[in-house]
């Protein structure tokens, strides 16, 4: 297996072409895991301050983008029936009951929270109270990793092979 599928969402998988994934370079940077971003020590000529403008917080890290999700997936998070997949189960069922931002398309995010992600350039990867939803705390995971979003699946805060690892970056994301 090409070491860049294992990024691909499993539900959109077998829509991604082989071809597109020859040759890609292994995103070695931009990992959930261990997230880059989130190095707040300060370096030669970054004192604290800069660092933590620079760095996200590791409450966070860039799970402050609250995804819209779409139908398919919101049936595939509700028929999901791993253990990983409880806690974004409960968060979409419990927004179905809620019925606000629920459409035959899919879960939309809420206006308030489109607000303050306009408002508040400065708060991405920073701000707690704009954590998504499905963000497991504790752990730093995606409880809805497997059916995750466009959005979601092609953001790289940091980028393997230099350019040519952005220009890939930035394919992936308009393919």
């Amino acid at each position: 297996m090409n070491p860049v599928a294992r990024y691909i969402p499993q539900a959109f998988a077998h829509l991604v072409p082989d071809r597109l994934l020859t040759g890609a370079p292994d995103e070695r940077f931009a990992t959930c895991n261990n997230c880059a971003m989130c190095d707040t020590r300060a370096g030669p000529g970054l004192d604290s301050q800069a660092a933590a403008k620079a760095f996200f917080s590791a409450e966070t890290k860039c799970c402050t983008y609250h995804p819209d999700i779409p139908n398919y997936a919101v049936g595939g998070i509700l028929l999901d029936s791993t253990a990983q997949g409880e806690f974004g189960r409960r968060v979409i069922e419990a927004a179905i009951a809620r019925r606000i931002g629920v459409f035959p398309s899919g879960i939309s995010r809420p206006q308030k929270y489109s607000l303050l992600y306009k408002s508040s350039p400065t708060a991405f990867g920073k701000a707690a109270s704009m954590r998504c939803p499905l963000y497991i705390s504790g752990s730093g995971a995606c409880s809805i990793w497997r059916y995750r979003n466009a959005v979601c699946t092609t953001w790289f805060c940091k980028h393997a092979d230099g350019f040519e690892g952005r220009h890939y970056g930035r394919l992936c994301a308009t393919t």
